[in-house]
């Protein structure tokens, strides 16, 4: 089985990334917990599927502490998994933010600046 764990920079083009990966016959699993990573990979063997892709990432909040528990039990049922992360630059993230309104998943609450919040989510995603 190929196991992807897609991770990264809000707004650096996660979801376009998933969206190629399913159009060529990949399982895709948005914004999941990385402790249920291992049970994925085994339900997705038992359905017979081949071609996992899993994004995990700083809208799981604290739960991506978990990341390397979650990395190493896959490793041990036999199924390692690959890591992509995508970034980008940061006036690149701060101008897609700012074209979408959206608000950033780390300060959903409009606290601080968007610059901030991509600061804080790459301390976050320092591990992967």
């Amino acid at each position: 089985m190929r196991f992807i764990v897609l991770t990264g920079a809000s707004g650096a083009g996660k979801i376009t990334a998933s969206n190629f990966f399913e159009d060529i016959g990949y399982y895709t699993v948005d914004n999941i917990s990385p402790r249920l990573l291992p049970e994925l990979a085994r339900n997705s063997q038992n359905r017979g599927c081949n071609r996992v892709l899993a994004v995990v990432d700083a809208r799981v909040g604290k739960e991506l502490e978990n990341i390397s528990d979650a990395l190493h039990a896959l490793n041990e049922q036999g199924t390692p998994a690959e890591i992509l992360y995508l970034d980008a630059a940061d006036e690149v993230l701060v101008r897609r933010f700012k074209e979408t309104r959206r608000p950033h998943p780390i300060f959903k609450e409009g606290r601080g600046s968007i610059l901030d919040a991509i600061r804080a989510e790459r301390d976050m995603l320092d591990e992967m």
